[in-house]
């Protein structure tokens, strides 16, 4: 009720005033614009004998509203799906450490030991991953993804950072096992710490509390919407930002300018 009488409020104001640009583009922002114009509609109806200013900004608004339903809408997905992702970062993870200063621990030490990093994950993980192995190459470390034909041995001041969102993968559990076999430590992203295959292989673990293909089952309610993001796409989100988190604050720890950064980027491109 609140949003409404905001809406009505913002339009009577609209009406009255004849701010048009400001006035809409404050209503299109508050809620959704087609509930907006019904309600622009209302006022209108209502209204004994509309003057001719009132029925050039109801035609004015139908006109924007045309002009801005795409952006609009594009802009509202893209709310949601960043509104989901960041609601994933303000739940618990008791008895776990936090995410991010857990990962930038485990960076810095690596770091301050002259070892290397080796990162693995499948599927759209695996690209999470990727693009956190570019940063890390970026920020100066020695960082690594399993299975390039480059990746040297990895040894007992190494890092291996895998992940596992649903608990457990054949390969992730086989990676971890080599690693944890000669002597590196690993850090295990994972959004099932309780039940997953691959926690036993784990130095610490990563609790990203956020939804992936194991509790992604459909309840057989066929009237049930479609999700905005599907499967594993809130824990793969929440990895990307993460790992944009973890470079920022690790760039910090580690004294490393922008400039410095960049310099690292490569140019054969």
């Amino acid at each position: 009720m609140t949003k409404l009488m905001r809406s009505y409020i913002n339009l009577y104001n609209f009406v009255v005033a004849n701010k048009w640009s400001s006035e809409v583009c404050l209503c299109l922002s508050s809620t959704n614009s087609i509930y907006i114009n019904s309600i622009f509609s209302g006022i209108l109806h209502t209204t004994p004998h509309p003057n001719s200013t009132q029925l050039l900004a109801k035609k004015a608004f139908s006109q924007l509203l045309k002009m801005v339903s795409k952006d609009t809408s594009m802009a509202s997905l893209a709310t949601q799906i960043c509104t989901h992702i960041s609601s994933i970062f303000t739940k618990p993870t008791h008895p776990y450490p936090q995410p991010l200063d857990l990962m930038v621990t485990e960076l810095t030490a690596t770091s301050s030991q002259k070892g290397r990093v080796f990162l693995y994950g499948v599927g759209r993980e695996g690209l999470m991953l990727k693009a956190l192995c570019m940063r890390l190459a970026h920020l100066g470390l020695s960082a690594h993804l399993v299975f390039d034909m480059t990746t040297p041995p990895i040894s007992a001041t190494d890092l291996l950072i895998a992940s596992a969102g649903p608990g457990g993968f054949s390969t992730v559990d086989a990676i971890c096992h080599v690693a944890r076999s000669n002597g590196a430590r690993v850090l295990l992203l994972t959004a099932q710490p309780e039940t997953g295959s691959c926690i036993k292989h784990a130095s610490v673990v990563c609790y990203v509390a956020a939804q992936t293909m194991a509790d992604d089952e459909d309840d057989g309610d066929v009237a049930k919407s479609r999700p905005l993001l599907p499967m594993g796409s809130v824990y793969e989100g929440a990895l990307f930002v993460l790992f944009e988190m973890v470079v920022y604050k690790l760039g910090e720890v580690l004294g490393e300018s922008t400039e410095a950064v960049r310099s690292r980027h490569t140019n054969l491109e």
